[in-house]
Parts: C-alpha cells; sequence; structure tokens
C-alpha cells in the first residue's frame, strides 16, 4: 500500500514536471539578485523586533504616567478637603474674634495643621504631574521609535515587491531615527 502511494505521488511530480519548474526557476533568479532581499528579510525581523520592543516600554511608560495621574487626582481631592476644613475653622476663628470671645487654641492649631497640609498635598500633586507629564513624554518618544521602524520595514517590503533595492536603502534612514528616539526613551524611562 505504501509503496502504491509513493508510486503515484512520484509519477504525479513526473507528469507535473515540479523539476523543470524548480530548475527554470534557479535559471531565472540570480544568487547576486536575491542577496538584498536577504537583508531586507534580516533588517525586517531585527526592526520588527526592536519594534516590539519600544512598543513594549512605551505601553509601561504611558501605564506609569497613568498611574501618576490617578494618584495626582487622589491627592487633589486631599487638597479639597484640607482647604474646606481650613476655611471651616478659619471662619469659625474669625467669628468668634468678630464676636469678642475666646478662641480654642486646638482650633487654633488644627488651623495650623491644615494648611500645611494643604502646602504638602499641593507640593506632592505637583511632584505627581510633573511624573505623569515626563511619562508622557517618554512614551510619545518611543511611540514616535515603533513608528519609523514600521516605516523602514514596510518600505523594505515595498522594495522587494517592486524589485526596487533604492528604496529599501532610504527606508533604512528612518532606522536612525527610530534608533534614536528609542534610545532617548529607553533612557528617560530607565531613570
Amino acid at each position: 500500500m505504501a509503496a502504491d502511494f509513493e508510486d503515484i505521488v512520484n509519477n504525479s511530480i513526473e507528469d507535473i514536471g515540479v523539476d523543470a519548474v524548480i530548475e527554470h526557476q534557479q535559471e531565472k533568479e540570480p544568487v547576486d539578485k536575491a542577496r538584498w532581499e536577504l537583508w531586507v528579510a534580516l533588517t525586517s525581523s531585527l526592526l520588527a523586533v526592536l519594534s516590539a520592543i519600544a512598543a513594549l516600554y512605551a505601553t509601561f511608560a504611558a501605564d506609569e504616567a497613568a498611574i501618576a495621574e490617578a494618584q495626582e487626582t487622589v491627592v487633589a481631592a486631599y487638597v479639597s478637603g484640607a482647604e474646606a476644613t481650613y476655611s471651616v475653622l478659619r471662619t469659625k476663628i474669625d467669628i468668634l474674634k468678630a464676636l469678642g470671645k475666646p478662641v480654642d487654641a486646638a482650633d487654633e492649631a488644627a488651623m495650623e495643621e491644615y494648611a500645611l497640609q494643604v502646602k504638602t498635598y499641593r507640593e506632592k500633586s505637583l511632584e505627581y504631574d510633573r511624573e505623569g507629564g515626563r511619562k508622557y513624554k517618554t512614551h510619545d518618544h518611543l511611540a514616535i521609535a515603533v513608528t519609523l521602524f514600521q516605516v523602514a520595514i514596510l518600505l523594505g517590503g515595498l522594495a522587494v515587491v517592486v524589485q526596487r533595492p533604492a528604496l529599501w536603502t532610504f527606508g533604512m534612514s528612518f532606522v536612525v531615527g527610530g534608533v534614536w528616539f528609542m534610545a532617548w526613551g529607553l533612557t528617560d524611562f530607565m531613570t
């Protein structure tokens, strides 16, 4: 049974003339011409890896920026609460003074404590705002790198389709910018 199947396959291959097609294709396409296409494939593979790494770190940076924004929002709520409490105590003390009544020392101490909390919370809010902004810039640099790498990959594939090696060479110029933005973004991310 297996021998019969093998005979059928061999006869079919001979009938189709696959060997002749392969030989004809090898004669038609010189080895040198295909060399640059191998370089396109290699660089496209490497650029895909760089693009994936840049995209991953861009996502991390965006996540950290979103966390900083969320923390800034929480601290802003603390600022509002501390300001409201400070205002109530301040109003109470002002009314008591206007009526000529004694002011409780605990209220004055609490008012000063809330004023200090407002200042501390505002500083913390600004810190989170700066951190979030810095992380968004890092994300932007890495996203630009991803875009430049993708353009280079696209131009490489297009160069193979239209058989224009110069188009692939032009696409490699985008890699320089992509590497620069990726290095900038990764440096920002790591610091």
